[in-house]
């Protein structure tokens, strides 16, 4: 077995590629990258290597690779293989159940902005994972507000002498079951807020204008009134936002840290200084990984589905960082770099994401009750854990001989 290995290591080309390890039982264990698979898959089968490698290639009876027309290719080949197989070394996202997410109800006729921790093929739009639940709350809670979106279940239209909601009657949605506004100006608005969530603020305000003026320009003058008051909102919110970045730039900074076999990556997403989201990832497997080739796949996956900004801020400067950035490039208008903390600002941003995962894996690891006080900190917005819980409680008889107990 070993010398079929090393015939089929020399006969590997000096192009790039993609390379898979295979064990005894045919199973895909392992799937990488290489500008040149043959020096790539060699260095695996040298002397001198750590414990957790020579644990990989123990379990390696077999290799098969595919060549690629260029380094990029094979960066997207990879992250492509790794989801299809799942190798038992490779890095893989694990559906953490305990990290909220917003969803948008893209299934229904009129969706809805709601908070959830269960994830449902069914064809809704999902953003998150978030780290604190208190935030994910308030955001869902200033969306349909802001956008006066459908927050009730009740089927539309309404039933033969059915009465809207208190909501439409306080001027808190926009009435959709009165048919005042149609199914599809309402879903112009979802699609807004969808755009809001990316972070994409320019064309969330150019589109609420372009409606305002359509419904001025229909008398609708009510209706145009509305939109006009969600994009004051929103140009307030922005102003009120405490954490920002110099000059106004658009970028995401990535944090990483891990424990045990898991890692934990943080985004905090700025866009035009403004924090607009913040998403935190967790990876099994992590020990076969170092953090640099950790951070490169994460970069490749998460921008697959989401648009890059002019500057990605990391811990640590990543392998094959030239190709990756003329991949995230070739997805925007604009060059995207990909930079360590070279500021203060840029340092203590930093700093404030890493202290932001370190509490995320408190709250996880930490025991059940005291996964409760992080949990009644986040609700109360304490500035740090409980450590006393006083309870009073009064009671009577009819109105007299009051009592009162404190524990």
């Amino acid at each position: 077995m070993k010398n079929n290995l090393e015939q089929k290591i020399k006969n590997l080309p000096l192009k790039p590629g993609v390379y898979l390890f295979i064990n005894q039982k045919k199973e895909i264990i392992y799937v990488g990258k290489a500008s040149s698979l043959k020096k790539r898959v060699a260095s695996y089968f040298q002397k001198n290597l750590d414990a957790k490698t020579r644990v990989l290639v123990s379990h390696v009876t077999d290799i098969d690779y595919i060549v690629t027309q260029s380094e990029i290719e094979a960066l997207l080949l990879e992250s492509s293989l790794i989801k299809k197989h799942k190798p038992t070394y490779n890095i893989q996202q694990k559906d953490d159940k305990r990290f909220p997410y917003i969803a948008i109800t893209l299934h229904e006729k009129f969706p809805r902005v709601i908070f959830t921790r269960k994830l449902f093929r069914n064809g809704d739009r999902y953003y998150g994972p978030y780290t604190d639940a208190h935030a994910a709350r308030n955001t869902v809670a200033l969306l349909n507000k802001t956008f006066k979106l459908k927050t009730c279940t009740r089927d539309i239209p309404l039933k033969p002498h059915e009465r809207p909601c208190l909501n439409h009657q306080m001027e808190q949605c926009q009435g959709v079951c009165t048919g005042t506004v149609t199914q599809d100006e309402y879903r112009r608005v979802i699609d807004t807020v969808m755009q809001f969530l990316d972070g994409t603020i320019d064309p969330v305000l150019e589109n609420l204008t372009a409606l305002m003026n359509s419904y001025s320009q229909a008398m609708r003058f009510e209706s145009a009134a509305k939109v006009r008051d969600m994009i004051f909102d929103i140009q307030k919110m922005l102003q009120t936002q405490h954490v920002v970045t110099p000059l106004g730039q658009n970028q995401d900074y990535i944090g990483i840290t891990t424990h045990k076999d898991e890692a934990y990556i943080l985004v905090f997403q700025f866009r035009h200084g403004s924090l607009t989201g913040k998403r935190i990832f967790v990876y099994n497997n992590a020990e076969y990984t170092s953090r640099s080739s950790l951070i490169a796949q994460f970069i490749v996956e998460y921008y697959a589905t989401n648009e890059p900004p002019q500057t990605i801020v990391i811990p640590d400067m990543i392998e094959d960082r030239t190709i990756i950035e003329e991949y995230l490039s070739s997805k925007t208008s604009q060059p995207v770099h990909t930079v360590t903390p070279r500021t203060d600002h840029e340092k203590a941003v930093m700093y404030m994401l890493h202290k932001n995962l370190d509490l995320a894996i408190a709250q996880k690891i930490a025991p059940g009750w005291q996964k409760a006080l992080f949990e009644l900190q986040e609700v109360l917005q304490l500035p740090a854990l409980p450590m006393d819980i006083e309870c009073f409680d009064i009671s009577n008889i009819q109105g007299n001989f009051a009592v009162a107990s404190m524990v």
